[in-house]
């Protein structure tokens, strides 16, 4: 329990400079509100794309993953020679 009491407090005030020096929008509430915001957005594009459709304005989601050539290359090979 003395790690979260003494942590609390330490928080609270390296938050508090930081907003101070930052700007509110540096701080950790600002920093929630945005992480809100991109999880909604992002459940809202999964939910339209499990849907076939598309939303506008939502972030892109993620892209193909793609292979270096040589271990693309290995892969192919190694499927051919698996092949009787």
């Amino acid at each position: 329990y003395s790690s979260i009491f003494n942590a609390s407090p330490v928080l609270w005030l390296w938050d508090k400079a930081v907003m101070k020096s930052k700007g509110e929008e540096a701080g950790l509430m600002a920093e929630s509100e945005r992480e809100i915001k991109l999880r909604a957005a992002q459940r809202q594009l999964a939910q339209a794309g499990a849907a076939g459709g598309t939303v506008p304005g939502a972030p892109a989601g993620y892209g193909t993953v793609k292979r270096r050539s040589s271990a693309a290359d290995s892969a192919t090979r190694k499927a051919d020679d698996d092949e009787p």
